[in-house]
């Protein structure tokens, strides 16, 4: 499919940031692992197919053996009705402007429910999906009187129609869902451009979809704060408090735990940030800020890398330079402002957790 264009015929922007600046963590999401994508595309499946029921249902109270998708393909009652010879072909259509997200997540329910049907694409992930039609001349043929003829076509499929109707809303939950987050996280980066700021998501994930909800965010514009717990050090209140509030001493602590992994603390007041900088952290996570504070703590960090640009030249060394990110009741209509005040990251945890699916449909 043609690249991401707006609804006014201009690309929007994926991020106020070019391509290759950087960001807060060294690795992005930008690529899912397919054992990945089989693994939760076999665990939607079996919700479809196997038997289960809460304890108390009158239902079995534990989970059935594991069993492959494959194995379970029969136990969809309605698509029983249909002939098993059958053929169809089908499409589904956007019935509005998104960003897409989630083809490896179709194609892997088609593998495993519709073994040997073919998919067509018309987008890629990443790529804005406007309004209007793009039925091609074979697709008059296949679907003629079609009611939707006026949406985009994101994708044909044909195949057996038995296993299609299997497939259908578990390859549709994946798209539709991971199509919202990576719209949501393009509405958010639209809003700064011109800004040298990016926006981030947080661990505020679905249970068991961080990694994909994380490459959705990718696909819209946004950037991917730390994976989980394991990967980068964030200190917080509760943290702090075993060190009896010393910003100095826990960081140190972090430093002596993974010397090489990112450190970034949070901290609520411009003398916190202080002690933050001469602590050596990467990061300040600017808790509930006002705008002027954030101003006067980009000030406070710029100075402090001057100063340590000059002690550098001085003694033949150079220093991270400390980056700041803004947190905290961060929302459409304010995050304009926030980037404005010359924060480098400003992190969202709407992008991920109040998610609403793309309206998407399949004939």
């Amino acid at each position: 499919g043609s690249r991401a264009m707006g609804q006014d015929g201009t690309a929007p922007a994926k991020s106020g940031v070019s391509d290759g600046s950087r960001h807060l963590n060294t690795w992005q999401v930008d690529a899912l692992p397919p054992a990945y994508v089989a693994q939760l595309v076999a665990g939607a499946l079996r919700e479809d197919l196997e038997t289960f029921a809460a304890p108390g249902s009158g239902g079995p109270d534990a989970a059935p053996a594991p069993t492959s998708p494959s194995e379970l393909l029969d136990q969809d009652l309605s698509a029983q009705l249909i002939p098993p010879e059958q053929s169809i072909w089908g499409r589904v259509v956007a019935r509005e402007p998104m960003v897409l997200c989630g083809r490896a997540f179709v194609e892997e329910a088609f593998r495993q429910a519709a073994p040997g049907s073919v998919l067509e694409w018309r987008f890629a992930d990443g790529d804005w999906v406007a309004k209007g039609g793009n039925s091609k001349e074979e697709d008059n043929a296949h679907f003629p009187n079609d009611p939707d003829r006026a949406h985009p076509i994101i994708f044909t499929v044909r195949g057996t129609a038995r296993r299609l109707v299997t497939a259908e809303r578990t390859a549709l939950n994946f798209l539709q869902m991971l199509s919202g987050v990576a719209s949501r996280a393009r509405e958010y980066a639209a809003k700064l451009e011109g800004t040298a700021a990016m926006v981030l998501d947080t661990r505020k994930t679905i249970p068991g979809l961080r990694l994909a909800q994380k490459y959705a965010v990718r696909c819209g514009g946004g950037g991917n704060h730390r994976l989980g717990l394991h990967d980068a050090f964030l200190i917080k209140e509760n943290h702090l408090a075993a060190f009896n509030g010393c910003i100095v001493s826990a960081v140190a602590a972090a430093k002596k735990v993974k010397p090489d992994a990112l450190v970034e603390v949070e901290v609520e007041s411009l003398e916190e940030l202080r002690k933050a900088i001469g602590a050596g952290v990467d990061v300040a996570m600017l808790d509930n800020f006002t705008p002027e504070m954030m101003r006067e703590g980009v000030r406070v960090a710029a100075a402090a890398a001057a100063a340590d640009e000059a002690d550098g030249a001085a003694k033949g060394t150079k220093r991270k330079r400390l980056a700041l990110e803004a947190s905290g009741d961060v929302s459409l209509e304010t995050i304009r402002g926030v980037a404005e005040t010359g924060v480098d990251f400003v992190s969202v945890g709407a992008l991920t957790k109040s998610v609403r699916a793309q309206d998407l449909s399949m004939r």
